[in-house]
């Protein structure tokens, strides 16, 4: 039998890899005129006993859960005899592979592919499927960076005939159905290194399971050596049943331990001992990402030093005494540490105040506050407060919106706002020259925290300059290094070089504040006139325009703003790179992978969660949107669109009670959209 050259219509292109039974093709979807990848069955292994039926339940498995971290299934079905199964077309290389060529990875980047992986688990139990073949080549690197789980379902199907089946609980989003031991017929392609130490036993496999091949993946990135190992089925089954691998800081003293902590924990023998369910591991490498990006003045992590919540009294207990002698030691160092490192607090929540024009100029009205904004906007670390809050607040103390914001308005705004910090600043004409002035405050005491200033020749250099200060604004407000190293594109280029263009800009910001959508379309038209290459202007009114209901415009613009995505700054790149797929390719998966790093890289910032709920409420994960909306409200709670998202998720969900009760919560409030 010879491989065929058109499947439906699919047109094969090229082998490109073998995975089991089945040969994976390169081919052209002629109907979406893509390229995708084509998975059909071996020859000799069509006329095996159940492997047609095998093949089939995987496919039906698979399409159940849609996520940016699991290889997406198209389409499956059969053409002329010939069962196929349709996936995205990956480029990279399998997380086996990276490791071999480029051995251990940085622990941030350990942390980082966990998440991913941890992420995609929880979405995946959530539908109540357990990958249970967990292993390196089941995850592939995108040349991209992002992690994507191969294989979902086959464990499954192969270990139970009923799995994915129409009566099975498989679409369950509550319970995580076990995946019933491999049969021995069919071990050899399933069994392995990352096997839990109860599957190896021959009892089934749960979510726990798919917890301790995170484990020994997270070993392997970390150390660059498998956590168990064995030629022979009795020598894996010995090995992962009875031997306590190294600690991970003895293999690679750099690892944090932080992160051996956690791969410790989902590697414990006893699955009761591990975490329970994929949330708690998501959550434990959210925070050791957090906690190494927190730097000591010597660059090393303090907050790496403490335990993820849940390890063990012992480990605690060690780590207390630990913190205890460091405590003393530093207290005793503390005369010359003081005067030679000052300590700095850390301020994250800003409000970003006037920053008036004393020129003749009337280019810098508004248009430097603005500026500022955008720019500040791209740190992790900072939660500037939002223009809604600032106006409602504004409104309780008896004032217009529009009221300039002096010093004393400033101060009463970050009490009542419970911030920390707030930034001022000037712009003067002296002589022949411009001083651009930029101070922080601090929000409790009136105190000052830093003021910075500098003078330049030309007005084209003014944004430059403040970029410059507000740079080391960053710092003083406790910001990292690395942080900042990380997220510094410079306002200019954050922006536009153009202050006109700039200006014509904010007052477009200003409109649509007010509710005015028309004037600011106008406004924003003006600035691309301007610079045609200004992304904050064609993704307003991409976002503008898809108000308006005329799609088509909107997709227009979401192009042009993605054309020139590399003049902004990341926060809004992930924007943009969602609002083109969203809108213009239609390419729901990529959206989701931008919102999704968008949210793990911005974890202040409740848009992206907002948006995840609004696209799953469009694909129909109603329990999927209820998570996202209800982290949209932790992250603000007092924008009505989270609110509002959460009632339909929960309306989809078929929970009219809650529903109701969160409807009516949020107009009690008065968050009404």
């Amino acid at each position: 039998m010879t491989t065929p050259r058109r499947v439906a219509h699919y047109e094969i292109l090229a082998r490109i890899g073998r995975d089991g039974p089945s040969e994976i093709y390169r081919a052209r979807d002629l109907r979406l005129e893509r390229d995708v990848a084509l998975k059909l069955l071996r020859p000799e292994e069509v006329t095996r006993p159940g492997a047609l039926d095998r093949f089939r339940r995987e496919a039906r498995i698979a399409s159940l859960v849609t996520h940016p971290h699991i290889c997406t299934v198209h389409d499956s079905g059969e053409a002329d005899g010939q069962s196929f199964l349709v996936c995205e077309l990956l480029e990279g290389r399998a997380l086996d592979d990276a490791v071999a060529a480029d051995g251990p990875l940085p622990a941030d980047r350990v942390i980082d592919i966990g998440i991913q992986i941890a992420d995609a688990l929880l979405a995946a139990h959530r539908r109540g499927i357990v990958h249970a073949n967990l292993k390196p080549s089941n995850v592939f690197i995108t040349n991209d960076g992002h992690a994507k789980l191969l294989e979902l379902g086959a464990a499954g199907a192969v270990a139970s005939p009923d799995a994915g089946g129409p009566g099975s609980s498989m679409s369950n989003t509550t319970t995580v159905t076990p995946v019933p031991a491999i049969r021995a017929g069919v071990a050899g392609e399933f069994f392995h290194a990352y096997l839990s130490p109860e599957q190896v036993a021959g009892s089934p496999a749960d979510a726990r399971s798919d917890i301790f091949a995170t484990g020994a993946l997270l070993y392997e990135m970390a150390t660059g050596t498998p956590a168990f190992g064995g030629t022979t089925l009795a020598e894996i089954t010995t090995d992962i049943s009875t031997r306590v691998p190294v600690r991970p800081r003895s293999v690679r003293a750099s690892i944090p331990p932080v992160l051996e902590a956690i791969i410790l924990r989902a590697l414990d023998r006893a699955p009761d001992r591990r975490y329970q369910r994929a949330a708690e591991l998501l959550e434990e490498l959210r925070r050791a990402r957090r906690a190494i990006d927190v730097r000591s003045p010597s660059g090393s992590s303090i907050l790496a030093w403490l335990p993820p919540s849940g390890g063990t009294r012992r480990t605690a207990m060690f780590v207390g005494v630990s913190a205890i002698v460091l405590l003393a030691m530093l207290s005793s160092a503390g005369w010359w540490w003081t005067s030679a490192h000052p300590a700095v607090v850390e301020r994250s929540a800003i409000l970003v105040s006037d920053i008036s024009n004393g020129t003749a100029d009337p280019d810098f009205d508004g248009t430097l506050r603005q500026a500022v904004s955008v720019y500040l906007a791209q740190s992790p670390y900072l939660d500037l407060v939002s223009e809604e809050r600032i106006n409602g607040t504004l409104q309780l103390m008896g004032r217009k919106p529009d009221e300039r914001m002096t010093h004393e308005v400033a101060a009463q705004l970050c009490q009542r706002l419970g911030l920390q910090a707030m930034l001022e600043g000037s712009v003067s004409a002296v002589g022949r020259t411009t001083v651009v002035a930029l101070a922080a405050t601090d929000c409790y005491n009136d105190a000052p925290i830093a003021k910075e200033s500098v003078e330049v020749e030309r007005k084209e250099d003014v944004l430059r300059a403040l970029g410059q200060l507000t740079s080391a604004i960053r710092t003083s407000l406790g910001e990292s290094g690395a942080s900042l190293a990380r997220n510094n594109t410079p306002i200019e280029e954050a922006t536009t070089p153009s202050l006109e263009a700039l200006k014509a800009y904010t007052q477009a910001v200003a409109r649509r504040a007010a509710g005015d959508e028309v004037p600011a379309v106008e406004l924003l038209e003006r600035a691309i006139a301007i610079d045609p290459q200004f992304a904050l202007a064609h993704t307003t009114l991409s976002s503008i325009y898809g108000g308006f209901g005329e799609t088509g415009r909107s997709e227009e613009y979401a192009r042009l703003a993605y054309e020139h995505r590399d003049r902004v700054s990341e926060r809004e790149r992930l924007f943009i790179t969602y609002q083109y797929h969203d809108r213009a390719t239609g390419d729901q998966l990529k959206a989701r992978e931008a919102l999704e790093v968008w949210k793990r890289t911005y974890q202040r910032d409740y848009r992206p969660s907002n948006a995840l709920a609004l696209l799953l409420i469009r694909l129909g994960d109603y329990a999927a949107a209820a998570t996202e909306a209800e982290d949209a409200m932790r992250r603000n709670p007092v924008h009505a669109f989270p609110r509002s998202n959460l009632a339909h998720a929960l309306r989809g969900a078929g929970r009219y009670a809650e529903a109701r009760a969160v409807a009516e919560k949020a107009m009690s409030e008065k968050l009404e959209t």
